[in-house]
């Protein structure tokens, strides 16, 4: 008879022990009994046999979670104040033959690669020589075309990518700018999805044929195998800050995944926290991709009139764009 300890997920209770007929290593997902129900939990290590009384682990899943996975979640357990099952909860499980999947590497097309300008191609040299790296960019300055040309990089290296985004508004958007470069490879993950839509997208990324997630702070925790770079955009924005337990900031833990995975790490924004330019090496893109002409005309009145109206109009027949601020 075999005896572990187990966190149970979404779970602020302590650590239990269970007995087994059968061995299970540490990080292997398990159903075990508790009370009238069945719960899962993660086996975290072998102990010696108790003096008390343990019910057994019904069954073992073909599912587990990394040693670097459980050393992120105890980190976060204690730094963030929660407990090691409900931090370990935050992660998706690898599967056990999700690394006999062929890594062969993924030539992407120079000609689906973005033309980079002389500053941009300029930013993209020194973020791929530096391990973390905030790219301070003016808006409009064409970080996005940087982003996918570090994730080109990674696909042609075999590695994977983590691109996070703030909002999960930002996520149809971006989705339709990476497809055009990548395809099938690329997901998009948040919290809004089906359970239906995120077995489809796990499947994808057990079977090696999803290499890329974007999406809001959860797509930081997705099983990638061979994470090679992550990307957080608008790295200042509160939104990556969880307000519920446990209450991680997923900029910082995504430096430190990057740290403990040897993954480059890049956040990236307009207006970069302070703490950020002080930490991290900073690449500047300090001159917008495309030069454009401001003018400015003051209107009288305090509500939409004519004049405000016929400019719009105007310029919506050219089929230019405008802004409307209330």
């Amino acid at each position: 008879m075999y005896y572990y300890e187990v966190l149970l997920l979404r779970s602020s209770a302590p650590p239990l022990t269970y007995a087994s007929e059968k061995s299970a290593d540490t990080g292997s997902l398990v159903w075990v009994p508790l009370k009238t129900t069945h719960k899962e939990a993660v086996v975290i290590r072998n102990v010696q046999k108790p003096d008390f009384e343990t019910a057994q682990i019904i069954s073992v899943s073909e599912k587990f979670y990394t040693r670097e996975q459980l050393e992120l979640a105890k980190f976060i357990a204690e730094y963030y104040f929660s407990s090691w099952g409900e931090a370990v909860s935050l992660f998706i499980p690898f599967r056990i033959n999700q690394r006999e999947v062929n890594s062969e590497k993924l030539i992407v097309h120079s000609a689906k690669v973005p033309t980079l300008t002389q500053s941009q191609q300029k930013a993209y040299t020194q973020l791929l020589k530096k391990d973390k790296a905030l790219l301070f960019g003016v808006t409009g300055s064409g970080k996005t075309e940087i982003f996918i040309s570090l994730m080109a990089q990674m696909l042609q290296e075999g590695k994977t990518s983590i691109f996070l985004m703030p909002e999960i508004s930002l996520t149809p958007q971006m989705e339709k700018r990476l497809s055009a470069y990548f395809g099938d490879s690329v997901a998009m993950w948040h919290s809004k999805l089906t359970k239906k839509k995120k077995e489809s997208i796990l499947e994808g990324i057990y079977s090696g044929k999803v290499r890329i997630v974007a999406g809001a702070r959860s797509a930081l925790f997705v099983p990638l195998e061979n994470l090679g770079l992550i990307i957080v955009d608008e790295e200042h924005d509160d939104s990556y800050k969880a307000m519920t337990r446990p209450r991680y900031h997923a900029r910082d833990v995504a430096v430190l995944m990057g740290s403990k995975l040897g993954a480059k790490v890049v956040p990236a924004s307009a207006t970069p926290a302070a703490s950020s330019y002080y930490k991290y090496d900073v690449v500047k893109l300090e001159s917008a991709y495309i030069k454009t002409q401001k003018t400015y005309r003051f209107i009288a009145g305090d509500c939409i009139n004519e004049p405000i109206l016929k400019a719009i109009e105007k310029h919506f027949r050219a089929k230019d764009q405008g802004l409307l601020f209330l």
